[in-house]
């Protein structure tokens, strides 16, 4: 275990034999760094005022949004599933990768919000040069149960203005309650951006593109894509985002939003989002 800047969340370091790097906090089960080779510099985004004393959700790096995605009654924003304390079950080294097994299961925090008996696992599995996360969920109880929620990564970046992002081209998206067909081949950011994509289930293949490096965004068992940038106004609206901070940072999220999944007794899902670093 370690602790990240000095507060009080538990972390774990991972490491691969090469020199890559990650650091996932026990407190939301949350990837907050990631460091691939060759260079070994950051790729997410995570606030200099981030929350980092395990009182509330941490803005940056990659959150776990689990039993719904955004507002449901009077359950948290985006769920539960980043604000409690997770486990650390298991942990594979070998001489090419590091995994970390995380687990949340049902307990007396999470039956305040929602009655379900669960277990959600997350599986990282660091490489030299991408990172891998798998998510699990399964009905652990007698009562079927239907959720949404996925993996809302934050990326780096140095320059908004010079980023983009391919792969969307004619999917259809929404963004402020209306429905569109993305036009452009690759997608500039010029102004606040909130859309919801609708990619399917099927692998998805993303590349976000900046004069520095390019990601490859590869997901699979999600139905949506969600982009997303507060730009100047909604910014200076969020209490722990410096204010030009829209500026280095975009989330490109792999989710489920507008059609949850039903399990049964017993029954599983798995979605995955794999992030890979190439140079320009």
């Amino acid at each position: 275990m370690a602790q990240i800047l000095d507060q009080k969340i538990d972390c774990i370091e991972m490491h691969t034999q090469a020199g890559a790097c990650a650091v996932i906090s026990l407190h939301g089960g949350q990837l907050l760094s990631w460091k691939p080779l060759p260079h070994g510099q950051e790729q997410l985004y995570l606030s200099k005022t981030a929350v980092l004393d395990g009182s509330s959700a941490i803005r940056g790096g990659v959150p776990i949004l689990f039993p719904h995605f955004g507002m449901q009654g009077d359950s948290p924003n985006h769920g539960f599933a980043r604000l409690m304390n997770w486990r650390c079950v298991a942990r594979i080294v070998d001489e090419n990768s590091d995994t970390v097994h995380l687990e949340l299961s049902n307990n007396e925090e999470t039956k305040v919000f929602w009655r379900a008996d669960f277990n959600l696992r997350l599986i990282v599995t660091l490489f030299d040069s991408s990172i891998h996360m798998h998510c699990e969920v399964t009905n652990t109880g007698g009562k079927e149960f239907s959720f949404s929620g996925g993996l809302h990564t934050y990326l780096l970046t140095h320059d908004i203005s010079k980023t983009r992002l391919s792969g969307l081209h004619k999917c259809a998206y929404v963004e402020a309650g209306k429905r569109y067909k993305e036009e452009q081949q690759l997608v500039e950011i010029t102004g606040e951006t909130d859309r919801v994509y609708f990619t399917d289930d099927k692998e998805q293949l993303l590349q976000l593109i900046s004069p520095e490096r390019r990601i490859l965004i590869e997901s699979s068992g999600f139905k949506q894509t969600v982009v997303w940038n507060p730009w100047i106004e909604g910014a200076r609206k969020i209490n722990d985002m410096e204010d030009q901070d829209y500026l280095k940072m975009l989330c490109v999220e792999s989710v489920l939003v507008t059609e949850k999944v039903c399990l049964q007794a017993g029954q599983s899902w798995g979605g995955s989002q794999r992030l890979k670093y190439l140079e320009s």
